[in-house]
């Protein structure tokens, strides 16, 4: 029997069909060993990303330690890190820093949020004002407008994610330096060298160790027709700590002395103890607000992670 002649074209017709299957068959299955891949890439850095996190909070963890351990019931230091970073490479490639920061030698942004009354209110703002005029900021007093607006209506900043939300708070506003001379001799200052946000409750202001703060700040709150006693008492500081907060309270008068006392001291009792761990090029970080007052232990008032 002869074959008809449309056999070659069906068989060609089964055969671009048998290939278009085929075809089909290993696009799926690359398609499949490509999403299990992307899955299993997405495991491995979930997991490494918690090593990483897990490794950050254990070093924040030794911090808080050394902070408990430390000697005295109050901690006093001069104006530097009160930890250098302490630096590891663990066993599993990871490299953890930590360090403690002193934040009494900044003031409390979030002292605003905590005033018993306008007077307070005000004497906060005229701070953090003096603040931003030394540091060179655009619109000092739209700027602390906008944080009574902000605290006033939400309470205490949280995160500076809040901070960076209000009106003139960028970043690059927060981070850039300006001549903070305005005043001659003046070295330059970042707001992120004169403020931060602490642990206030909303009862009373966080103070500023005014042994361990910075020439901007300490001006801020004297006021600047002080500036020049604030560089003898600097002078002063330099060879034998400051005991108490008289030396710098008799610079104003009776009645300004008193509406600061409450924004100064010579003990630092808030700290921060930062920690980052990296690896591969990841970097997760940490951090622990911390209070330690003169009796008790530490206490973190307020933990931060990536």
């Amino acid at each position: 029997m002869k074959n008809s002649p449309e056999a070659p074209l069906s068989r060609g017709a089964v055969l671009v069909v048998v290939l278009l299957l085929l075809a089909l068959v290993v696009a799926l299955t690359v398609q499949s060993q490509f999403a299990a891949r992307m899955r299993l890439a997405r495991g491995r850095r979930a997991l490494h990303e918690a090593q990483l996190r897990e490794a950050a909070a254990d070093a924040v963890h030794t911090g808080l330690r050394l902070l408990a351990e430390s000697e005295g019931s109050a901690v006093a230091h001069p104006p530097e890190a009160w930890l250098p970073p302490l630096r590891r490479l663990l066993p599993s490639g990871i490299r953890t820093s930590c360090s403690i920061v002193d934040q009494n030698r900044y003031f409390d942004l979030n002292n605003l949020a905590c005033a018993r009354d306008e007077r307070q209110a005000s004497l906060s703002a005229a701070i953090v004002r003096r603040i931003l005029v030394l540091c060179g900021a655009p619109r000092p007093a739209a700027q602390v407008a906008a944080l009574r607006t902000r605290t006033a209506r939400y309470g205490p900043l949280c995160s500076w994610h809040d901070l960076v939300s209000v009106d003139g708070f960028s970043r690059d506003v927060w981070t850039s330096r300006a001549d903070a001379g305005r005043m001659p001799g003046a070295p330059e200052t970042r707001l992120a060298d004169c403020l931060a946000l602490g642990a206030t409750t909303g009862v009373r202001p966080v103070p500023v160790n005014i042994d361990t703060a910075c020439r901007t700040v300490l001006v801020a709150l004297s006021g600047l027709a002080h500036a020049q006693a604030v560089e003898r008492l600097l002078a002063r500081r330099t060879v034998t700590p400051l005991r108490s907060t008289r030396e710098f309270l008799g610079l104003l008068d009776k009645s300004q002395a008193a509406a600061l006392a409450p924004y100064v001291c010579v003990n630092s009792t808030v700290f921060a103890v930062r920690a980052s761990a990296s690896r591969a090029g990841i970097t997760r970080r940490a951090c622990a607000l911390a209070t330690r007052r003169e009796a008790g232990p530490v206490e973190v008032v307020r933990w931060i992670r990536d």
